[in-house]
């Protein structure tokens, strides 16, 4: 009570309304992985774009590629050491409507990628509250024990010290087929572990993607160690295609291919020399682009040399050679070359596609994180994130039926991979929506889980107010009041199911209800919530019988 000690009218102002329940925000991904540059490892950064990435971490590594012939065939395979992730998730996440996000960099490109440091940058992590999911596209990169590991690793920080987010994981070699007993879906069950299942959801197969485009790659893709054979391969094109050119043009080609086949260390200049007159004469006739296409040969002549000489670094020759090969690929003429090689191979051109569907298989969890906050944004954390077209991607890389889905869906364990199918008139669709927890009627659905963490944070965050009020009945009203509110607003928007909000929530509070005399002697407040929380409909099931004709 206020002491007046000097006469007069004085004002006091009184709240009416006891404080709201703020929703927290629902599709927050973080992202662990390595980046081109960073001020600081293992130090979490919100993003809100693509652009904001680049300004921060930069581009992708540049992937290269190892080549091989097979007769009149070839194959290209990407080098694993080369491959970081978490780029290429970065622009498939927001290609599919991803927002915010977190990005927590745990080295750089050139560096090994290591679980240590992945778990590292788990760890970072628990300091962080506005997170919703966890995800990290470079574990694929270990073996599939350590990277397995890590997804253990990923759902206990989920289950058991946070519970506030869920993780989207990936099957390890998920672009395989599933067959027999030894498939990649049953290895996958076997090591996720059995904790905290209701915390974590994984998608099957991985996707082929639009994200890298042709213009990403070109022959400097090409190991070091396989551009003979690329060389080799565009040398026979080269004679084949050109041999009915007239007599004088094809003699300096069979001159210029006879050069490249003998080129040594000893006369490597000499060699040049006479490829670049040969080239010249070319210019001079008709057939230009045939100079063309004995330039770009010439140039990648001299990789050739520079890469396949294990004694390259301590050969002043070849050393000086490589020097000259880095400036030429990093002030763009290499791209006057590689432009050169695709007008007029349709071999290169072969290669490059191959090379371009290789990087483009990607897993499936940074385009699901994207869809989790699209549907978020558009229709609430309570819509199942399915029945939802995948953005920038062609098909999934292995066709499942409705047969191949029941074992994926409903499987003994309850451990549930959701699938991506392939829909003749409606492309690639999102076909499940199951934790890993799908035998838990509770929490066998991910839209179930994410909202109730939605509602328990938003509604913990806002009675932290009320710690230390005294422990009665005013203070008991105003609590419940506001949780009150809340849920009346969470089920208009329907993500409660009810007719009423009566029906779709319950909160009690109070001595005689949820507290004993003891409970308020020790400083205890307890609050109980009821909600009922809906559910999509995974199955419909419609009936048809005959019906008696009446008229």
């Amino acid at each position: 009570m206020s002491t007046f000690k000097t006469p007069g009218v004085y004002v006091k102002e009184q709240d009416a309304f006891s404080s709201s329940v703020v929703a927290v925000p629902t599709a927050v991904p973080a992202f662990i992985g390595y980046v081109e540059r960073c001020e600081e490892v293992m130090r979490p950064t919100r993003i809100g774009s693509m652009p904001e990435y680049l300004e921060q971490f930069g581009r992708g590594n540049k992937t290269t590629f190892t080549l091989k012939q097979d007769g009149d065939d070839f194959s290209v395979d990407i080098d694993p050491e080369s491959q970081y992730r978490l780029y290429d998730s970065m622009r498939i996440f927001y290609a599919n409507g991803g927002g915010p996000c977190y990005i927590v960099p745990v080295g750089t490109f050139g560096e090994p990628i290591e679980s240590d440091k992945l778990l590292a940058g788990l760890e970072t992590l628990v300091r962080e509250q506005e997170p919703t999911m966890v995800l990290c596209p470079d574990a694929l990169a270990l073996e599939q024990n350590d990277c397995y590991s890590i997804y253990q690793a990923m759902l206990t920080h989920c289950g058991a010290r946070m519970r506030s987010r869920i993780c989207i994981v990936d099957v390890y070699n998920g672009h395989t087929e599933k067959i027999g007993s030894e498939s990649v879906i049953n290895t996958f069950r076997e090591q996720i572990g059995a904790n905290h299942l209701a915390f974590g959801c994984v998608y099957y197969p991985f996707v082929n993607t639009t994200i890298v485009t042709a213009s990403e790659l070109n022959y400097t893709n090409v190991n070091l160690a396989s551009r003979k054979t690329l060389i080799k391969m565009l040398t026979a094109e080269a004679s084949a295609r050109f041999a009915s050119d007239d007599e004088g043009e094809n003699e300096n080609l069979k001159k210029a291919n006879d050069i490249i086949g003998k080129i040594t260390e000893e006369n490597l200049d000499a060699s040049v020399e006479e490829l670049n007159k040969l080239a010249a004469g070319f210019s001079k006739g008709s057939s230009k682009s045939l100079a063309k296409i004995k330039e770009g040969l010439s140039g990648q002549a001299k990789t050739l040399l520079s890469g396949g000489d294990s004694g390259a670094s301590s050969n002043p020759k070849l050393a000086a050679l490589l020097d000259e090969i880095n400036k030429l690929e990093s002030n763009d003429n290499w791209k006057s070359v590689n432009n050169t090689i695709t007008a007029v191979s349709g071999l290169y051109k072969e290669i490059i596609k191959a090379m371009r569907m290789k990087a483009n298989v990607m897993a499936p969890s940074s385009a699901m994180a994207g869809v989790m906050s699209l549907v978020d944004s558009q229709e609430g954390v309570h819509k199942a994130p399915a029945n939802v077209s995948l953005n920038s991607v062609v098909s999934p890389t292995v066709l499942i039926t409705a047969e191949d889905q029941e074992n994926l869906n409903a499987p003994l364990n309850g451990k549930a991979v959701n699938a991506i199918r392939s829909f003749v008139g409606k492309g690639t669709l999102v076909w499940g929506a199951r934790t890993l927890d799908a035998n838990s009627l509770d929490w066998r659905y991910i839209n179930v889980r994410r909202t109730m963490i939605m509602i328990e944070q938003s509604i913990k965050n806002s009675i932290e107010a009320y710690v230390f009020e005294s422990n009665t009945s005013r203070t008991w009203i105003k609590v419940k009041t506001s949780i009150d509110n809340f849920l009346t607003s969470v089920w208009k928007q329907g993500a409660l199911a009810g007719a009423s909000p009566s029906a779709a929530f319950d909160v009690s509070v109070g001595l005689g209800q949820t507290m004993t005399p003891e409970d308020i002697l020790e400083g205890v407040m307890r609050v109980s919530v009821k909600v009922a929380i809906t559910r999509p409909a995974e199955f419909i099931e419609i009936s048809f019988e005959q019906k008696m004709q009446e008229s």
